[in-house]
C-alpha cells in the first residue's frame, strides 16, 4: 500500500491566460464581453458571451471564454461542453483545443490532453504563443502518461525555438525524461546546460528529486551539495538542503535559525525533520502551527494526514484530508493539482484501512475516473472490487 506524499513540486511550465484580441478602433460585442470577463464580472460576461454563440465571427471565442468562466465557477462539465462547442464551430484557431487540453491535463487524463494539444498545434500559427504553450503542455502530458520518448521529441522542438529561462526550463524537463529512460548521461548534459541560465535553489532541488526518484541518489545529492558550496546566510535554504540530504541535526540547526529570521516555511520543514526522527509530538504541533498561518495550503493537510496514517490514526487523518479537499482550487496555495490528487488517493486508502471497503471503492472509483493514467491506483481499484 502506498501513501501519496508529494514534498517536492513537479515543475510544469503552464500558462493559463489567453490573450484574445479584438479589432482596433470601436469596440466589438466580443471586446465588451471580454472586458467584463477581465474585470471578473463573470455572470455579466457569461450572459454577453452567450449572445454571441450564433455569430460566425465570434462563436468560437465566445464558447472558449464561457468555458473559462464555467471553470472558475467550478462547473467542469459545462466547461468541457463549451470547449467542445467551440471546436464544433469549425472556426477555432487552436484556442479551444488548447483549453480542452488544459481541462484534461488538470483532470489527469493525459492521453486525452495530448490529443487536444496536438490538434491545437496543428491549427495555430507556429509563431503564436499558443503554439509554444501547447508544445510544453504536450511534452508534459506525454511525460505524465509515461511516454518519455514522445516528451523528448516535443521538448527538442521547443528548445530549438526558444531562449533564456524558457529554454532552460525545457532543458530541465527533457533531462528529466532522459532519466526516466535510464539515460543518465544525456540527463546530466541537459541539466548542466539548463543551469547556465537558471541556477536558482528550486531547480537544484528538482534535479535532486528527479535523480533520486529514478534511483540515482548519489547523483541527486551531488546537486544539493552544490547549493552548500558557497558561504551564505540563507538559513532556510541550508535547512531545506540538509533535510533532503537526511542530515537532520544540521537541518534542525539552520531551520531554527530561519524560524528566528521570521521564515514561516521553516516551520513546515522543521515538522518534516522531527517526523523523520520519530518525534511526532513536535512535528504535529508544528504542522498545526503552519496550518494556522497557511489555511489554504493543501500540501500541509496532505503531509499531516500522511503523518497520522503512519501512526494508524486514520480517522484523524480523514479530518485533515477532507479539510484540504474542501479548499477551492482558486484559493489553494502550492502545487494545487498534485496535492488535490494526493488527498483524493489518501482519502480512499484511509477508508480501506478502516475496513470500510464500500466507501473506499466509491472514492477510488472517483479517483481513477479523474486520474485514469495512474496505473498504481487502477491496481488498487481492481483489488478493492474483490473485497
Amino acid at each position: 500500500m502506498r501513501f501519496v506524499n508529494r514534498l517536492a513540486a513537479v515543475f510544469a511550465a503552464c500558462f493559463w491566460g489567453l490573450c484574445l484580441y479584438g479589432c482596433a478602433g470601436k469596440s466589438s460585442p466580443l471586446d465588451d464581453a471580454v472586458a467584463s470577463y477581465e474585470a471578473m464580472r463573470y455572470d455579466e460576461a457569461l450572459e454577453a458571451f452567450s449572445k454571441l454563440t450564433d455569430s460566425p465571427d465570434y462563436s468560437a471565442k465566445a464558447y472558449v471564454y464561457m468555458g473559462y468562466i464555467y471553470s472558475v465557477k467550478g462547473d467542469k462539465v459545462a466547461a468541457e461542453d463549451a470547449y467542445n462547442k467551440a471546436i464544433l464551430t469549425g472556426t477555432d484557431d487552436g484556442e479551444a483545443f488548447r483549453a480542452l487540453g488544459i481541462y484534461y491535463y488538470d483532470s489527469g487524463a493525459y492521453d486525452k490532453a495530448a490529443e487536444n494539444f496536438t490538434s491545437a498545434i496543428a491549427k495555430c500559427s507556429t509563431k503564436s504563443d499558443i503554439y509554444n504553450d501547447c508544445l510544453i503542455y504536450l511534452a508534459d502530458s506525454y511525460f505524465r502518461a509515461g511516454k518519455y520518448t514522445n516528451a523528448i521529441e516535443q521538448l527538442t522542438k521547443y528548445i530549438t525555438i526558444t531562449d533564456g529561462k524558457e529554454r532552460a526550463n525545457a532543458l530541465f524537463l527533457r533531462g528529466r525524461a532522459y532519466i526516466m529512460l535510464g539515460d543518465e548521461n544525456d540527463a546530466v548534459l541537459d541539466f548542466e546546460e539548463s543551469l547556465k541560465t537558471n541556477n536558482d535553489y528550486d531547480i537544484y532541488c528538482q534535479m535532486y528529486t528527479a535523480f533520486c526518484d529514478a534511483g540515482y541518489e548519489d547523483r541527486g545529492k551531488s546537486y544539493l551539495k552544490r547549493l552548500l558550496s558557497d558561504e551564505g546566510d540563507d538559513h532556510l535554504l541550508y535547512g531545506k538542503v540538509y533535510y533532503y540530504m537526511e542530515d537532520y541535526s544540521q537541518a534542525e540547526k539552520y531551520l531554527l535559525m530561519a524560524y528566528n529570521d521570521g521564515e514561516s516555511e521553516a516551520v513546515y520543514f522543521l515538522a518534516l525533520v522531527y517526523e523523520a526522527q520519530g518525534e511526532y509530538t513536535k512535528s504535529q504541533n508544528l504542522y498545526t502551527s503552519y496550518m494556522s498561518a497557511h489555511p489554504n495550503d493543501r500540501k500541509i493537510y496532505n503531509q499531516y494526514a500522511v503523518s497520522l496514517m503512519q501512526l494508524e490514526k486514520y480517522d484523524n487523518a480523514l479530518v485533515y484530508i477532507e479539510t484540504g479537499l474542501e479548499i477551492k482550487d482558486e484559493m489553494a496555495e502550492s502545487d494545487s493539482a498534485n496535492c488535490k490528487q494526493a488527498l483524493m488517493y489518501n482519502q480512499a486508502v484511509c477508508y480501506e484501512y478502516l475496513g470500510d471497503y464500500a466507501k473506499a471503492l466509491e472514492l477510488m472509483t472517483a479517483y481513477v475516473e479523474a486520474y485514469p493514467d495512474d496505473t498504481a491506483a487502477l491496481k488498487e481499484y481492481n483489488f478493492l472490487k474483490t473485497r
